[in-house]
């Protein structure tokens, strides 16, 4: 079983770093699809090898991570086949301690965090940006799917409503 618990912790660490990213798109909209999952993204985005995360696609100034957890993984953590996308979400805000609500609105289940990564902790990377998530949560027949869209608290304003298109466009096979 993946480790949900130091999930937004490595969130933080891989959008620092992602930030050296090349963006030479012209904005124009992308499907994607990977691991049995299509979102529509612009061709800005990039698709990244991140160790620990299924699906990872990147910007200069924004990145989006895709986590899918088997549900028969989860069952040590209270979740079963009959646990809710509201359920899923409220666990991953409790076992992370973010100040969140879960939101269930524009047709898709989030909930919005923000994180700070204390400098000096990883070479190559600088330290003490802050970061805003929108993490959406999807369930197939089988996982549940976390899939976090990210950029710097500072832009992050400019990014939300189309990280929420971004959202609503997934889609699994």
């Amino acid at each position: 079983m993946k480790s949900i618990k130091n999930l937004f912790s490595l969130l933080i660490i891989l959008a620092l770093c992602l930030g050296a990213a090349a963006c030479s798109g012209s904005g124009e909209p992308k499907t994607f699809s990977s691991g049995g999952m299509r979102i529509t993204l612009t061709d800005e985005y990039e698709e990244e090898d991140v160790q620990g995360y299924d699906i990872c696609y990147g910007t200069r100034d924004s990145a989006v991570y895709a986590l899918r957890e088997r549900i028969s993984d989860l069952s040590s953590i209270g979740m079963s086949v009959s646990t809710t996308l509201n359920e899923y979400a409220q666990k991953l805000i409790e076992l992370n301690s973010v100040d969140s609500t879960v939101i269930n609105e524009n047709g898709i289940v989030y909930f919005e965090y923000e994180k700070k990564l204390k400098g000096g902790l990883f070479s190559g990377c600088g330290g003490g940006e802050k970061f805003t998530y929108l993490a959406a949560v999807y369930k197939t027949g089988d996982s549940f799917w976390l899939v976090q869209f990210a950029s710097s608290s500072e832009n992050y304003g400019n990014y939300r409503d189309q990280f929420i298109e971004f959202a609503r466009s997934v889609t699994f096979a």
